[in-house]
């Protein structure tokens, strides 16, 4: 079997991080596994997922693994951390900003299911990466499996290792009620300088749908539009960089959808007060002083070419 590189280095990385309940006992295990071979564990057609999401939890959902003789791997461990895996490996001061939880699979679901929440230290307005460890019956680390990335908050979630460029979008069902489902409206969009343009499919059951934006500051979401269904269309202007989060409902209840933009290319450069010089006033009572001084100095210089004269 081949060696797993990948595996190697978070091990090492991870080795003086790791805190669990049985903290102890993992570090021992991370420090015996280091140069054996990977024999089982996640890989491109087995990778973990997130099932669901409130504002207290996310649930994340597996396949249960095996090992070589075809038994299953019992042993799972979460490790998350407000950092992407390649940034914790980069700088080894991020390295006590990773937590752990482990879980002991006892039933026969396949897939299963994991929860982190606020009673496991999540704080519900930043963004946390994850990644899970498997182990065997002999206490034998498997493959990591793919990095995923959650928020409670905004109940968003993707992709951890994500290099797509800038914007990217997170669509979340939020909510279930009678009435439209906006989960069934393709939401997409698109970005012409500050103006981001939302486009969805019109979907049964509503005839309108409120559009708010989310308050990056109170996370509180703030009504900006309701628009005709069938319009499948609305411009928002942004006045910021940064991630917008808008939220769809239907006019008469039904299923919310959250949907994430990032924005990158509103100009922030300071605005230039043009200088105005101040004109000479002007105006009848202007004038006639004007007159008046000009028929002076003709007078004046009149007398004097006179004077002369004579």
């Amino acid at each position: 079997m081949r060696k797993s590189l990948k595996t190697l280095g978070v091990i090492i990385t991870f080795l003086i991080s790791i805190f669990t309940i049985t903290q102890a006992q993992n570090l021992w295990d991370l420090i015996d596994s280091l140069g054996n071979e990977i024999t089982f564990g996640y890989g491109t057609n087995q990778k973990i997922s997130v099932s669901s999401i409130t504002t207290d939890t996310v649930t994340i959902s597996s396949p249960v693994l095996q090992n070589q003789a075809g038994s299953n791997i019992t042993k799972y461990t979460i490790m998350f951390s407000e950092y992407p895996l390649a940034d914790i490996l980069e700088k080894t001061e991020l390295l006590n900003q990773t937590l752990e939880k482990t879980f002991e699979l006892t039933g026969s679901e396949n897939p299963f299911t994991m929860q982190l929440g606020t009673i496991d230290n999540i704080d519900p307005s930043k963004k946390y990466y994850i990644f899970v460890i498997p182990k065997d019956s002999n206490d034998t680390l498997g493959e990591v499996s793919n990095e995923l990335r959650f928020q409670l908050n905004t109940q968003s979630y993707g992709d951890g290792n994500q290099t797509v460029t800038w914007p990217v979008t997170t669509p979340q069902e939020v909510h279930n009620a009678a009435g439209a489902d906006m989960t069934l409206a393709n939401i997409t969009h698109t970005i012409n300088g500050s103006i981001i343009t939302l486009k969805w499919t019109a979907v049964e059951w509503s005839n309108s749908v409120d559009i708010a934006v989310m308050d990056p500051n109170t996370n509180i979401f703030n009504n900006v539009a309701t628009v005709n269904m069938q319009n499948e269309t609305y411009s928002y202007t942004a006045n910021r960089n940064g991630e917008f989060i808008f939220q769809f409902s239907p006019n008469n209840g039904g299923k919310q959808v959250n949907y994430t933009v990032m924005m990158n290319g509103v100009s922030t450069s300071p605005k230039v007060t043009p200088t105005i010089t101040k004109v000479p006033k002007t105006g009848p009572t202007e004038n006639i002083i004007a007159v008046i001084l000009i028929s002076l100095v003709f007078y004046f210089g009149y007398k004097k070419f006179y004077k002369k004269a004579r």
